[in-house]
């Protein structure tokens, strides 16, 4: 991405940016007394600062532009990126094709309206250490602050639409969600219905109301995070395994919308204070089909956790979910654990290098 400053015969001068192929020309701010600019952009921290020859008294002035790595995205795009560093704040619904990249580091934040992904070129250039984000315009905690923003997010978001032919296999990984309706969605009824498969690795979603709506797909969790959400999955005719995932406050983890067709399997998985544990006849989910395996469901959960700087939920200290685990899971993810860790730093953020410990698990720090 390159940045300069431009002469506007209209508005007296202007700083842009512009893809390096040429394309992508934006106009970033329009500075009425720039008539030229007597030197380039300089960047100190997460702003521009620059002199232009004119100004109020025709002596010059100084200029700053703090809030250059916003983009608004209100159309529909071909082959776009999410930027590693930049904060794309979705104002009308947008539909995106050809090749889609997510960098780690990006920030998507809703105002309403969701994006769908067309096509099965989705990458996910992402790392557990750099992961994307995507939230609401009123969540100030992460990317650049939307101008007008409440600072108090409480409007749910939503979703990230997914579009595929029949036998489409989207990877997802290294993502956060927050304060989203619907997180991730099936786009279209009937597409819903195609035998699409979704593979989610080191998924984070808090203070949703549902995370993913599925309906005739195949979905895998592999060390997912679900905290503070009413439904993680509710779903129709869906085939669903979980391994090494944590939930804590949630209300279910699957819950059927068509009286049934679906089944659960969970592995090495951690749900802790649950409520529909003692509410209905299926313990944490409404699907009767469901298998457990070296997997623990509690009521409660007073003394299962303890925080750290980068993560509410690390195993507490000397947990006995520790080495609960089995290595019968998905090879790729076992590998990933053993260079992940359930401790925190505090407590030595050691490597999963044991029988696997139970529930979600932090990259290290």
């Amino acid at each position: 991405m390159i940045y300069g400053t431009c002469y506007s015969d209209i508005t007296g001068g202007a700083v842009f940016r512009i893809n390096t192929d040429g394309t992508g020309f934006t106009v970033l701010a329009d500075i009425a007394s720039g008539w030229s600019f007597d030197e380039g952009l300089v960047l100190s921290g997460q702003t521009f600062y620059g002199t232009s020859s004119s100004g109020t008294n025709g002596l010059g002035e100084i200029f700053s532009l703090s809030n250059y790595q916003l983009i608004t995205l209100d159309s529909d795009q071909t082959n776009y990126t999410f930027a590693s560093g930049w904060t794309y704040y979705v104002t009308a619904p947008v539909t995106l094709y050809g090749t889609t990249t997510i960098q780690g580091g990006s920030v998507i934040k809703y105002s309403g309206y969701g994006i769908t992904i067309s096509g099965t070129n989705l990458i996910c250039a992402t790392s557990p250490t750099n992961p994307a984000v995507f939230t609401v315009k009123d969540d100030d905690s992460v990317g650049v602050i939307i101008p007008g923003s409440s600072g108090s997010p409480s409007d749910y978001g939503g979703p990230l639409n997914l579009r595929g032919e029949g036998g489409t296999v989207f990877n997802l990984s290294n993502l956060s969600f927050a304060y989203q309706g619907q997180a991730i969605g099936f786009d279209g009824y009937d597409l819903m219905w195609l035998g699409n498969s979704l593979v989610l690795f080191n998924v984070q979603a808090t203070n949703c109301w549902s995370f993913i709506q599925g309906g005739g797909v195949s979905i895998d969790f592999q060390n997912c995070l679900f905290a503070n959400i009413d439904t993680v999955l509710p779903c129709t005719d869906t085939s669903a395994t979980a391994e090494n995932t944590t939930l804590d406050n949630c209300d279910f983890f699957s819950a059927p919308n068509d009286g049934g067709g679906s089944s659960l399997v969970l592995v090495n998985c951690l749900l802790a204070n649950v409520p529909g544990i003692s509410s209905f006849e299926y313990p944490f989910s409404e699907i009767s089909d469901y298998e457990t395996y070296n997997t623990a469901v509690l009521t409660s959960d007073s003394g299962v956790f303890q925080t750290a700087t980068n993560g509410n939920f690390y195993l507490a200290t000397d947990s006995p979910y520790r080495d609960a685990g089995t290595t019968a899971i998905d090879a790729g993810l076992l590998s990933e654990l053993q260079a992940m860790t359930t401790y925190a730093p505090q407590d030595g953020g050691y490597a999963d290098t044991n029988p696997p410990d139970v529930g979600y698990h932090y990259p290290r720090q």
